[in-house]
């Protein structure tokens, strides 16, 4: 959460910090007895996974041979709600990119695909292309799970310089 967006103020003397756009509360502080805030008995969490909040995780300049490697690990649940795909040289031969979910265990190729279509590596160079995620359950990742991508049907033999973005949200 960025410090502009964050507002303070006082409440049944403690000092009280939450989101402006929300008013939901982030942390509190307490007056000792002595009507003084210690710093030194605070201890902050700061939550960087508030629930409902959107984020965004790119992965930049995959070429074919990256196809199966994983691009992110969940530090909290999250879903995958849409992506974009763009690439500058285009597959040699009819062919469609997925991102996968993995689980605890689970290699790169045997994961839940999570978008609707998957990319088509033949579409125009230079143009970005968009994609919305499943609606199952397989779309929501708990802590731990990976995003990997996965050749959906096709090669990507001579698929290069393509970036991927997806758009998430905290659960």
């Amino acid at each position: 959460m960025a410090i502009a967006s964050v507002k303070s103020s006082w409440s049944g003397g403690e000092l009280v910090f939450s989101d402006k756009s929300t008013g939901t509360e982030i942390f509190r502080i307490k007056d000792s007895t002595d009507g003084v805030v210690v710093a030194a008995d605070l201890t902050l969490t700061t939550p960087q996974c508030v629930a409902g909040q959107y984020f965004e995780v790119s992965y930049p300049q995959v070429e074919a041979a990256d196809v199966a490697k994983t691009f992110f690990i969940a530090p909290a649940a999250c879903k995958i709600v849409s992506a974009y795909e763009r690439h500058v040289t285009v597959a040699g031969q009819a062919c469609t990119l997925q991102i996968e979910k993995l689980t605890t265990g689970e290699a790169p190729g045997n994961g839940d695909e999570l978008l609707a279509n998957g990319f088509d590596l033949t579409s125009t160079a230079n143009t970005p292309v968009s994609d919305t995620a499943v609606t199952t359950a397989a779309g929501t990742l708990a802590a731990g799970d990976a995003l990997a991508l996965k050749v959906g049907s096709g090669a990507a033999t001579s698929y290069a310089l393509g970036t991927i973005t997806v758009t998430m949200q905290w659960l």
